[in-house]
Formats: structure tokens, C-alpha cells, sequence
């Protein structure tokens, strides 16, 4: 199987989407978000980058994520799957994959990008059918963005200087590393 390609991006956001093995039942879904949200509430600290939005559902999650050299999202993600897996392990036993092998990543390549994937991952489960409003679904950032809000995990939200994280990052497609022009073209 050939493996995928994935680009590095520094200092700019990445939308992820990590789906599970199985469907989780409403049951064990506390102790899987649980695990998943206590693997990436220690990213930032553990791996220098920005959590900026985050959704738990029952058979996948999404997070918006920062990386910063010399880590890579692989890396982070290789991370935060292991970690995560293993929580899942000592609360509910079983063996073998808890996660699929790969992950979908897509860098966020303007505000509006951000801020496409924030709306999706926080409407997830109002349009999975789940609950009527984003606000009821427990382990989301949602409560980050909106007053009064309480997230099971603090994220960092992305705001003035947003746009200026655009101008520089870098692409690795091959052994040799590469520069890429800017994302934001003004024209």
C-alpha cells in the first residue's frame, strides 16, 4: 500500500479528522472522550502546539491544530493516538486498534478555512442528529467560544494576528525540503 503524503505546516492550523475502529455506545462514549480529550489537553505543553477546537463523537473526533518545529502533525497525532489508546485500554480492556491507521489533515489556508472548520466541528452532533443544539454536546470546545462557556479541556483561540501565521511555512513532499510561496495571495 502506498503511503500517503502528508504536508508540514508550521504555525498554521490544521483541521484533523481521526476516525475509531467501531462505533462507541452511548455507555463507554464518556470514558473514550475522556481518554481522547486528556491525550490532547496535554499536546500543547507536551509537543509545543495550539489546540484551538476540538469534538468527540462516537465514532470519530476533529480537532483544529497548531504545530510548531520541530514537530510534525504526524508526530503529534501518532502521540495523541497512542496515548489515548492506552487510557481506553486500562478503563475498558480489550485488545487491538482502537483507532483507524490513518487520519485525514487538511491546513487551514485562510481565516475563512479556520473558521469553516470550527463551525463544522462544533455543529457535528447537532447535525449528526445527536442533540438539538452544539452547547449540549459534553465534550466539545464549543463552550470556549461562547459566554460563559466551560470546555472539558482550554483551548487557544485564534484571533487578531491570525492572518499573519499564513506568511511563512514549509512543505515536506520528498527527502529534500522545500519553501512554498505565501497561502494568503492578495490580489
Amino acid at each position: 500500500m502506498a503511503r500517503n503524503r502528508r504536508v508540514i505546516a508550521h504555525n498554521v492550523p490544521y483541521f484533523i479528522t481521526c476516525d475509531m475502529r467501531w462505533r462507541w455506545t452511548r455507555q463507554k462514549l464518556p470514558i473514550i472522550a475522556e481518554a481522547i480529550l486528556s491525550a490532547l489537553g496535554a499536546m500543547p505543553t507536551r509537543w509545543n502546539g495550539g489546540l484551538h477546537a476540538y469534538i468527540v463523537m462516537p465514532d470519530h473526533w476533529h480537532a483544529l491544530i497548531t504545530t510548531h518545529e520541530p514537530h510534525t502533525i504526524s508526530r503529534v497525532m501518532n502521540s495523541v493516538k497512542t496515548q489515548s489508546a492506552g487510557a481506553v485500554r486500562r478503563q475498558i480492556g480489550g485488545s487491538g486498534p482502537i483507532w483507524q491507521r490513518r487520519f485525514y489533515d487538511h491546513v487551514c489556508r485562510d481565516i475563512r478555512e479556520f473558521e469553516g472548520a470550527l463551525d463544522y466541528i462544533h455543529c457535528n452532533p447537532v447535525t449528526a442528529g445527536l442533540v438539538d443544539s452544539p452547547g449540549l454536546w459534553p465534550w466539545s470546545s464549543w463552550h470556549a467560544y461562547n459566554q460563559g462557556g466551560s470546555p472539558p479541556i482550554d483551548v487557544e483561540p485564534v484571533e487578531g494576528e491570525f492572518d499573519a501565521r499564513w506568511s511563512e511555512w514549509s512543505y515536506h513532499a520528498s527527502p529534500s525540503r522545500k519553501t512554498a510561496p505565501p497561502l494568503l495571495a492578495e490580489g
